[in-house]
């Protein structure tokens, strides 16, 4: 099982944030390989990744009004007719990693899931990295990855997430498929409380 960011995770990230249809592929090869040990590889990475394209996105003399104008564009371009992200969610992930990491204490982590990934993808879309620019954001992002994981804190997410590598539908809706550490894998993919887990591996709390 990987315990630092290999290549392929940087090459899944990379497709995704491509649009890249081989994503799929790879992700559920990864996924199949690795796991949840996997998953936490992947979470580390897409959280170090926010972060890095919030700072870039942003710059230091950023107002409120410019993330609540993102997170407007980010939930029109994903076509989030359904509300899937949160925009309070969305938009305190954003200081978080901008200014105060406590301002993402007490969010759920099903909406942070939402959130996050579709806010890198519109992210990185605005900064319109060339080939060139988009490998240096991936080693950037990859580095402090590795540091996270190599001390065992919590990413730039605000927590330590186990999260499942494949995400549904593509850019239309970027779900990453998340679900604490303590939840256990239901092989029915029936939940005895009927849970409604929008996750591929059936991940509950209640298992």
């Amino acid at each position: 099982m990987p315990v630092t960011v290999t290549d392929e995770y940087v090459e899944a990230l990379r497709l995704f944030l491509t649009d890249d249809d081989a994503f799929e592929q790879l992700s559920s090869q990864l996924e199949e390989r690795d796991g949840r040990d996997g998953g936490n590889v992947y979470a580390a990475l897409v959280g170090m990744a926010f972060a890095v394209a919030a700072r870039r996105r942003f710059g230091p003399s950023y107002r409120s009004g410019d993330v609540i104008r993102l997170v407007a564009h980010a939930r029109t371009a994903l076509q989030d007719s359904s509300g899937d992200i949160d925009p309070r969610t969305a938009e305190r992930m954003l200081r978080a990693v901008l200014c105060d990491n406590s301002t993402a204490d007490g969010l759920g982590e099903q909406a942070r899931a939402l959130a996050i990934p579709a806010l890198l993808a519109v992210m990185v879309d605005q900064l319109g990295l060339s080939d060139s620019d988009l490998d240096a954001f991936l080693a950037e992002a990859c580095s402090l990855a590795d540091r996270v994981l190599a001390e065992g804190r919590e990413d730039a997410n605000g927590y330590r997430q186990t999260a499942a590598l494949r995400l549904i539908g593509g850019r239309g809706q970027v779900l990453l498929h998340c679900h604490p550490p303590e939840w256990k894998v239901r092989s029915d993919r029936n939940c005895p409380a009927g849970c409604q887990i929008p996750v591929a591996d059936s991940y509950c709390k209640h298992s």
